[in-house]
């Protein structure tokens, strides 16, 4: 299960500044919007603020999400960050890391699963678990689908 949480991270991680920078747009519609919404049904000021309030308190999660990333990035050795990086950040495909690194298939994925462990229990030596991270990132749809995939692939795997 570590291995479900390590990679949604990662695989959210190139998405989260794009989701903050949509947070500030609506966040900026609406207070532009005053106390109508677009469908000139309007809210009380106290429900605007609430909706401001809980877009924001988002924003904050994704950012903290994107920082405890790097943090647990920057403390790996060289390999499994390699690894890592590669694929996540700079979104390089595993045949051209595997070939940079001189790994045979077999060798590179198990490193693979090396690093997303490595991952993981970085996250877990700062605190941040599994069940912390389903309290604060499964009101976020498309994090919890990014997770709910990983899982299915490997409940699928463990059936074979």
């Amino acid at each position: 299960m570590y291995r479900v949480f390590a990679k949604t991270i990662l695989t959210a991680y190139s998405s989260l500044e794009l989701v903050s920078n949509q947070i500030d747009v609506l966040v900026r519609r609406r207070v532009s919007a005053g106390y109508c919404a677009g469908d000139c049904s309007c809210i009380s000021a106290q429900r605007q603020i609430e909706e401001i309030v809980t877009l924001m308190n988002k924003k904050a999660n994704l950012i903290n999400l994107k920082l405890l990333a790097d943090e647990v990035l920057a403390s790996m050795d060289g390999a499994n960050k390699t690894i890592l990086t590669d694929r996540y950040i700079k979104k390089i495909k595993w045949q051209q890391t595997m070939e940079q690194m001189g790994f045979s298939k077999r060798t590179f994925f198990r490193r693979v699963e090396k690093a997303h462990e490595s991952f993981a229990k970085g996250c877990f030596a700062r605190g941040y678990d599994q069940k912390w991270f389903e309290e604060n990132y499964f009101d976020q749809s498309w994090i919890k689908d990014i997770f709910n995939h990983y899982e299915t692939k490997q409940n699928n795997s463990k059936n074979k």
